[in-house]
């Protein structure tokens, strides 16, 4: 759990691990129903993030997490199908402690949270320092809205990369100079991604995270050199860069942690041309055709052998006959045959696709009402002063950013004539 891992609290009631795990088995099976195309499929993909993420609070393994109100349903659907578990399991196991709940502080924006979190910052004033307490960031705080400079700044970004696909998990930034001792942060950087990791197996649940480092143009260029040696890199560089190697807009890969990149180098570079050639080319899609993931999948699959499988080739060649040809050649021609990332015709993007919906003031209001009659009523542990804890990383001035406020409570900005506003009365950009 992140508060005995991570904030050195042993005090919070540990999660039942070993009594959930029969429990919570309709969770991959629920997930695949909801998001079976997400690594074509765009709306998927974003769906699954946030299921994904869901999971890691209900296993404590994140205070909280942050979604955009567009996948409001769904996450509403998987949060109480989640508490009706948790609610099912006997009472002595404490399960109930670890009910989720979904806290709205901004139009567009809702946090999932443990109901009975110690650390999570309940105040509908929020700076956004508080927002990166409430995520569990390395440098809460360190947001900009200026461009983006990767002298000054870096990301932090995991992925979940258990299938052949990945899925940004959390991206953060953190502010260091290009000189900087970064070794601390990347240490808990990784203590926090083997904690995701550790509450899955522990919960018998088929995800797994990888965590890197990005750093903008920095990080492409290497690749792009390092890809196009006649020598393949080392199995360090590989572990901390594959997230990021294969070009896609969608979501499938033909690389993971396991790929055998020195056994199949020089088939993997000429692939790897012809994927990255379609950088700025390729038609924007809802989602793209199935074939697309069908040979990202096949290639992912033969990437992860040692020797080529008759198998693997036979269904990479579902597509044409190159079968004249060498292996490696007839891989490589059946690539160059298809033409990836293609757009589903039956599935364009909707009207107003990529507009953020935003919830109208009057039920923000409403909500605002019924949350503060619970706190003072029957919730009143969330008055307490929330738990803080602060990194040395040994930066002055680490948590010096961040103090403007990211959201305002709706009472403290509400005035008359919201109410003739359209958008007081009604959501926003809801498709």
């Amino acid at each position: 759990m992140a508060e005995a891992v991570l904030y050195e609290n042993p005090a919070e009631p540990q999660f039942p691990y070993q009594l959930a795990v029969k429990s919570f088995q309709w969770v991959p099976d629920y997930i695949n129903s909801v998001t079976g195309n997400r690594r074509r499929h765009q709306g998927q993909a974003a769906q699954y993030t946030s299921l994904i993420n869901i999971l890691l609070v209900l296993s404590r393994a994140r205070t909280s997490t942050m979604i955009v109100s567009n996948v409001l349903r769904v996450c509403s659907d998987f949060v109480s199908q989640i508490n009706s578990t948790l609610n099912s399991l006997p009472s002595s196991s404490g399960a109930t402690h670890h009910r989720l709940e979904i806290v709205q502080r901004t139009k567009a924006a809702f946090f999932v949270v443990c109901s009975k979190s110690p650390r999570f910052i309940w105040s509908r004033s929020l700076t956004q320092q508080d927002v990166g307490r409430n995520l569990d960031f390395c440098g809460p705080g360190h947001f900009t809205r200026a461009k983006w400079d990767p002298l000054r700044e870096a990301l932090l970004q995991v992925y979940e990369v258990h299938d052949s696909a990945t899925f940004q998990i959390t991206n953060e930034c953190v502010f260091v100079d290009e000189s900087a001792d970064t070794s601390t942060i990347d240490t808990i950087f990784q203590k926090r991604t083997d904690l995701w990791n550790s509450t899955m197996k522990q919960l018998e649940l088929p995800y797994r995270f990888d965590g890197v480092w990005y750093r903008g143009n920095f990080n492409r260029s290497e690749i792009r050199s390092i890809m196009e040696a006649e020598t393949p890199p080392s199995a360090d560089w590989w572990a901390q860069n594959y997230p990021r190697i294969c070009f896609s807009p969608f979501s499938s890969t033909y690389f993971s942690a396991s790929t055998q990149f020195d056994t199949h180098w020089l088939l993997l570079r000429s692939v790897y041309e012809i994927t990255s050639s379609y950088e700025g080319k390729y038609a924007r899609a809802m989602q793209c055709s199935e074939d697309t993931e069908k040979i990202f999948r096949s290639l992912h699959h033969l990437f992860v052998s040692t020797a080529i499988q008759s198998d693997t080739l036979d269904s990479l060649e579902m597509f044409n006959d190159f079968s004249n040809l060498n292996v490696q050649k007839r891989i490589v021609s059946q690539v160059e045959s298809i033409e990836l990332f293609r757009p589903d015709p039956d599935d364009p993007f909707p009207d107003g696709y990529g507009t953020c919906i935003e919830s109208s003031g009057l039920k923000r209001l409403l909500q605002t009402f019924v949350e503060l009659i619970r706190m003072y009523t029957v919730e009143r542990w969330k008055l307490n002063q929330p738990l803080m804890y602060n990194y040395d990383f040994g930066v002055e001035g680490w948590y010096d950013y961040g103090h403007g406020f990211w959201c305002t409570d709706p009472l403290r900005t509400f005035k008359f004539k919201l109410l003739f506003s359209r958008w007081f009365w009604f959501d926003k950009g809801e498709m």
